[in-house]
């Protein structure tokens, strides 16, 4: 993350102060005390999340399905889909996501404390293609156009009185 902007789809960049003040506004009405609802959703460039928010992080090894491909060792030459090597064909398949914990992933980087206060602990699921080629002694694997995508992202923000 260039310093601590999270850049939105709309290329705004907030800060973690702005994502706290967009937490705590109210954002429903109740008659005749204003009731507030939960905070709207805000959309993360995606783009920027890969490669300088906090998916830079995720890596293949990080999904269970790539070390499952690892070890096939009756793979045939040729190009699959993820979904080719989970039951079903389920593309809510546990072998296809990774979790990270922004709490605990390199806490001395320069964007640390904004990533976790705004991202916390959150999953991704992975997509895409394994190339597999022929080569001696063993065949080789490839992943080919594979895509990281956020699942989850479970950060709460408790105010409290005092």
């Amino acid at each position: 993350m260039s310093g601590n902007g999270i850049k939105l789809t709309n290329g705004q960049r907030w800060t973690a102060q702005e994502f706290i003040d967009h937490y705590f506004q109210p954002s429903g009405s109740g008659t005749p005390v204003p009731v507030a609802g939960p905070p709207s959703p805000v959309s993360v460039d995606m783009s920027w999340y890969m490669s300088d928010g906090p998916g830079r992080f995720y890596h293949p090894g990080m999904f269970p399905i790539i070390a499952s491909i690892a070890k096939n060792g009756s793979l045939t030459p040729g190009t699959y889909n993820l979904l080719d090597f989970v039951p079903n064909r389920n593309a809510n398949d546990p072998s296809l996501a990774a979790k990270i914990s922004n709490y605990t992933t390199r806490p001395l980087s320069e964007d640390y404390k904004t990533r976790a206060l705004v991202f916390g602990d959150e999953s991704a699921r992975i997509s895409g293609q394994v190339v597999v080629k022929q080569m001696v002694p063993r065949h080789s694997r490839k992943l080919k156009s594979s895509r990281g995508t956020p699942i989850s992202t479970f950060t709460t923000i408790t105010k409290t009185s005092r």
